[in-house]
């Protein structure tokens, strides 16, 4: 009895452990809603990411630019670098990095430098 309440115990830890550790080593794989300015404009949006290790894929999409996809994309020292690819739109470079839980940097796009946020999406 004692040894199997120690091997539920030591399961159950490293359970927990493995759990925590990939949250704090995962902080973008997901949906997440975003908001981009620049030259005086708000665009609302959608990106969502998936991390493997310090590769980043994934999907931007708003009203201005439609769909794209994520290519070159990387997560590194807290920092996240990638360039969304658009079939009607030209790329868009992306930089940021996550603070207090949510994801901010800037983008280059049709020659202007904008600031863009975005905050990990609510289920309804």
């Amino acid at each position: 009895m004692f040894k199997t309440l120690i091997f539920i115990s030591i399961t159950s830890l490293l359970a927990l452990t493995v759990s925590a550790r990939t949250v704090f080593d995962d902080p973008v794989t997901g949906n997440w809603d975003a908001t981009c300015r620049v030259v005086g404009y708000t665009i609302p949006g959608k990106m969502s990411f998936k991390l493997a290790g310090d590769k980043v894929t994934g999907t931007v999409e708003t009203e201005h630019t439609g769909a794209g996809t994520i290519v070159g994309g990387t997560w590194m020292d807290g920092k996240l670098s990638f360039t969304a690819k658009f079939d009607k739109h030209e790329d868009i470079v992306f930089t940021g990095w996550l603070k207090d839980g949510k994801l901010e940097g800037e983008f280059k796009t049709e020659g202007n430098t904008g600031q863009w946020s975005a905050a990990m999406h609510k289920a309804s």
